[in-house]
């Protein structure tokens, strides 16, 4: 087996293997907004029962209570689901628009990283591979609990990321 691919650290891939990493496969991005859009309903509905509706000391604490917790939550989901990746990619320094290589070999990934500033080689065994985790576009394989590497489905050539999962899944069984 012999299969090449690679990735580029842009701003879209940074953004979108970042909200695939932290978001489950629960939360595209449809259901992301359809959340945000049931948070605001519901706090509509506690303003609207704390204007309308005359409570006593601790049902208008319990009210006022609730309607900020749900707009801090749902605030802080925004902040993690809109801005956070675009400060990641702000944040990356020299590993802005890397290009990395990827050849799939037997028994090993060989990667060679190329930028502006940065570039190297690196050999992973199969083995180290802890998990994969993919979507229509990106494959990622995790080495650790939070590092990753990123490979663009669309740049394979001499197989298919099935094949290349496949072939981790047979690594790590052994």
């Amino acid at each position: 087996m012999e299969i090449t691919g690679s990735s580029v650290f842009d701003r879209e891939t940074v953004e979108t293997t970042y909200k695939m990493a932290l978001f489950t496969e629960d939360h595209k991005k449809g259901m992301v907004k359809v959340t945000i859009l049931y948070a605001v309903l519901f706090t509509l509905w506690l303003a609207l029962l704390l204007i309308t509706r005359p409570a006593s000391g601790f049902e208008r604490f319990f009210l006022i209570s609730m309607t900020a917790l749900t707009v801090l939550l749902y605030g802080l989901m925004c902040y993690s689901y809109y801005v956070l990746p675009r400060k990641q990619y702000n944040n990356m320094g020299s590993m802005k628009d890397v290009v990395n290589d990827f050849l799939f070999n037997d028994d090993e990934i060989r990667v060679r990283s190329k930028g502006e500033k940065i570039e190297g080689k690196s050999v992973i065994k199969y083995e180290s591979v802890i998990k994969t985790k993919e979507n229509d576009r990106y494959l990622l394989f995790y080495q650790t609990k939070r590092q990753f590497l990123v490979v663009d489905k669309t740049t394979l050539s001499g197989g298919t990321a099935a094949d290349i999962v496949n072939k981790i899944r047979q690594a790590t069984r052994a």
